[in-house]
């Protein structure tokens, strides 16, 4: 039975910082790893689970465990109710991540039916036709897409990157696996793109690395963020949507002149996340 790689892996990093959220707390690779096999072993018996995929070092805890320990997730947004009572009903998992732990689900008729040994995530599109579909991804499919993405990159050990996308979505999702695939870190942030506390956290943590969709692009230069740019940062990435002509030639110029590297891409959640750049 597969598992992900850069997930049943996380200790060789040892004690470098993996994550730090909005209260400064800054867990190792090896911390984390511990973290994400006591998230794994309060399931309980389980052949699917759903998780209310925050931004908050104990929601990755939770998804990371469930790779360490092949249990099949689906992933949606915190603060959509009725979205989750949508996924409970339809795919009936056995256990849900809420605010900060694992519980029990009522046991259903699926019970007996075990996933393939191969899968690892359910993702959902991003809902372009109205209507959201679940993507089924393997351990392979996720481990083969942050590779690829961290060598296009160039991302490193040394590389930091925020959470400037929802964790939920296949793009802010696979800024976390690049990140972790290398080695490298992740500020863990509510904190809204565009405004002046994002900016500080960039440059307090010394971010390297930034991804956002073209409407966070636009934000960034309403909020002044080219005049005042981390210094730290090297990497910006720009998927998720078509952004306009004018405005790829004014950041790449800008990159440019800052010694900084823009990457526009193309992703589709059936392909993990990016697949073009």
């Amino acid at each position: 039975m597969r598992k992900t790689q850069f997930a049943a892996t996380l200790e060789q990093h040892g004690d470098r910082v993996a994550l730090i959220d909005d209260n400064g707390t800054a867990p190792s690779f090896a911390t984390l790893a511990a973290l994400a096999d006591r998230m794994a072993q309060s399931t309980g018996p389980a052949r699917l689970g759903l998780i209310e995929f925050g931004k908050t070092i104990d929601a990755i805890a939770a998804y990371l465990g469930a790779l360490r320990h092949n249990l099949p997730v689906i992933i949606t947004a915190p603060d959509q109710q009725e979205r989750t009572s949508e996924l409970i009903q339809r795919f009936q998992p056995d256990c849900l991540f809420r605010d900060g732990a694992w519980s029990a689900l009522p046991s259903n008729a699926w019970s007996t039916r075990v996933p393939h040994p191969d899968l690892a995530l359910l993702l959902s599109t991003s809902g372009s036709t109205g209507d959201p579909r679940l993507v089924r991804l393997s351990h392979g499919n996720i481990e083969a897409n942050a590779e690829a993405i961290a060598a296009y990159l160039g991302l490193s050990a040394t590389d930091r990157a925020i959470t400037s996308l929802p964790l939920y979505h296949a793009f802010g999702l696979s800024v976390l696996h690049s990140q972790l695939a290398v080695g490298g870190s992740l500020v863990v942030t509510r904190t809204r793109i565009g405004s002046p506390e994002f900016q500080a956290l960039c440059a307090r943590y010394r971010c390297t690395v930034l991804a956002s969709v073209p409407h966070g692009y636009d934000l960034l230069e309403q909020g002044g963020f080219m005049e005042d740019c981390p210094p730290a940062l090297r990497i910006l990435q720009m998927a998720g949507g078509r952004m306009a002509p004018e405005a790829v030639l004014r950041w790449a110029r800008w990159a440019r002149a800052g010694d900084r590297r823009f990457f526009v891409m193309y992703g589709q959640t059936e392909a993990t996340a990016r697949i073009a750049y």
